[in-house]
């Protein structure tokens, strides 16, 4: 999305999505107001890309001053300018990977997935959720003694790794841009995934560590102390892969930062904010991202709202259906909320005739 209204710390540019379906709803309005309208991107947005009479009131003389500038697109501050990029793609496949060549998808400059864990029945093991209503009293719910998916104890490492070998860009010869690959893994399948990568051409990596609050393994707490890290690895075959630091060093070690507005869909649905982190660093706008065993499509949401375009393959048809439905349609929580509040009678459009 480009630039609108003044960039500062309150810009409102983070709920232009929900501006924009508001804008597409059949309310027959003459109208847009924006009673306190501060650095203008929402006024901004709506007087190009909508039908409305835009009205913006805001108590600093200097900000509708820019407003007037705005209408007549002389502001220093906001590009008009359409720049030409990349056309930015985001698939979601219900199929194996496996079956890549199918889709005569491009490579990717990072291949990036949260392998099976190899839990097998023991996927819910310290988990309240093993019991009814976490209630250990209760008994045990239809989570004790099952894997998370039915798939989870045939995920083919070997296959896994061909795949990423032959989906991953060659290295080019400039600096800072060669390919990496990034599993999510146990702890216990870290050194395994290392060794394994070295026959696959991958021969560098090293491990990345993310610190989280507190601990899923809530029946353990009693008992022991209790994991509250996740881990992963980064592989790449000879030179460093691209790196985007912005001059700051980059410590090995990420806070599992959670955003509770995107739905949760899966059980081991990673944080959207730390994909985005990881892809920020190994990648550019417009680069190619492709997620073999993509879940929730939470590395495909991450990617296009980062601007990079993004591949996944899903092989549950039921998880496919909902990742495309619920966390590919930028729209669908901005529904649902809207939804929501015309129930509880919180939000009204109003046709205000004030001709």
């Amino acid at each position: 999305m480009k630039n609108y209204g003044i960039p500062y710390m309150g810009s409102k540019t983070k709920i232009l999505p929900l501006i924009h379906y508001l804008f597409e709803r059949e309310y027959k309005c003459k109208y847009f107001i924006d009673m306190f309208c501060g650095g203008l991107a929402v006024s901004h947005y709506a007087l190009e890309n909508s039908k409305f009479k835009v009205l913006a009131n805001d108590y600093n003389k200097y900000v509708i001053s820019l407003y007037e500038e705005i209408l007549y697109n002389k502001s220093k501050n906001i590009k008009g300018e359409k720049m030409q990029k990349k056309k930015i793609k985001t698939e979601l496949f219900n199929d194996n990977f496996q079956n890549y060549k199918r889709y005569q998808i491009p490579k990717a400059q990072l291949v990036i997935a949260d392998i099976p864990y190899n839990l097998g029945n023991n996927a819910y093991g310290s988990s309240p959720e093993w019991y009814i209503d976490g209630d250990n009293k209760k008994g045990e719910s239809d989570k004790a003694g099952k894997m998370f998916f039915h798939t989870d104890n045939n995920f083919n490492l070997a296959e896994y790794m061909h795949f990423c070998s032959k989906m991953l860009i060659p290295e080019p010869k400039e600096k800072n841009k060669a390919p990496a690959m990034i599993i999510f893994c146990s702890f216990e399948q870290m050194h395994n995934l290392q060794e394994l990568g070295k026959k696959y051409g991958f021969n560098n990596s090293y491990p990345i560590f993310f610190l989280k609050k507190s601990s899923p393994q809530v029946l353990k707490a009693n008992m022991r102390i209790v994991g509250a890290m996740e881990f992963a690895v980064v592989l790449y075959r000879n030179k460093l892969p691209k790196f985007n630091n912005n001059g700051k060093m980059i410590l090995n070690y990420f806070e599992w930062e959670r955003d509770n507005s995107y739905p949760k869909l899966h059980p081991t649905q990673k944080p959207i904010p730390v994909l985005k982190r990881l892809i920020e660093i190994f990648t550019d706008e417009g680069d190619v991202i492709i997620d073999p065993v993509a879940g929730s499509g939470t590395t495909l949401r991450a990617a296009k709202e980062l601007k990079r375009s993004c591949y996944g393959f899903e092989i549950m048809k039921k998880m496919c259906k909902e990742a495309q439905e619920k966390m590919l349609d930028l729209e669908y929580s901005y529904k649902k909320e809207i939804t929501e509040l015309e129930k509880n009678g919180q939000l009204s459009i109003f046709n205000f005739d004030l001709a």
